[in-house]
């Protein structure tokens, strides 16, 4: 029976924006090993990777936001921006994403709700299913106060349309 795979330590290289994890013993193409990895991000006003963006008006004296989006845009490598990652198309993992956000707005990905929590007053965690495996570009986040309906296409399974029009 062999030793298990613990992590010896972690090295970076800041010009590449990589991490190395170094293992304590060699690992063999036919052992399968899970890899998780807790990481926060930001969001910036860049348009690139995991963004923010507010619609303001002015109401009287006071700034009023009426739109409220947080978006991925991965493409094609953006993703390294928001968390941790293989960012290359070859390079594939699963994701599950848990996303703690106001309880007034509607979280959206690229896989199905598992289940929604409220996490403390005004904030809800959002949990999803796990994703098949594909490459880090390929995971899309929203969070935004959009309506949505799902609905059934054959061939596809569920589908969730978004409204470009706010709810109130």
């Amino acid at each position: 029976m062999s030793k298990p795979v613990g992590v010896s330590r972690i090295s970076s290289n800041s010009e590449r924006e990589t991490i190395t994890v170094h293992l304590n013993r060699t690992m063999f193409p036919e052992e399968e090993f899970m890899l998780r990895i807790k990481y926060r991000g930001l969001a910036i006003m860049d348009e690139y990777g995991l963004y923010e963006s507010w619609d303001k008006v002015k109401s009287g004296t006071l700034i009023q936001t009426n739109l409220l989006i947080l978006a991925s845009r991965n493409f094609p490598t953006g993703a390294r921006s928001w968390f941790s990652c293989f960012d290359e198309p070859d390079k594939k993992a699963t994701f599950e994403l848990k996303v703690n956000h106001p309880s007034r707005l509607n979280v959206y990905s690229n896989s199905e709700v598992e289940r929604t929590i409220i996490a403390s007053p005004g904030r809800n965690l959002t949990l999803f299913k796990k994703t098949y495996s594909r490459p880090t570009y390929q995971v899309a986040l929203s969070v935004n106060n959009f309506a949505s309906q799902s609905i059934d296409v054959k061939g596809f399974g569920k589908v969730v349309l978004i409204s470009i029009s706010r709810e109130n």
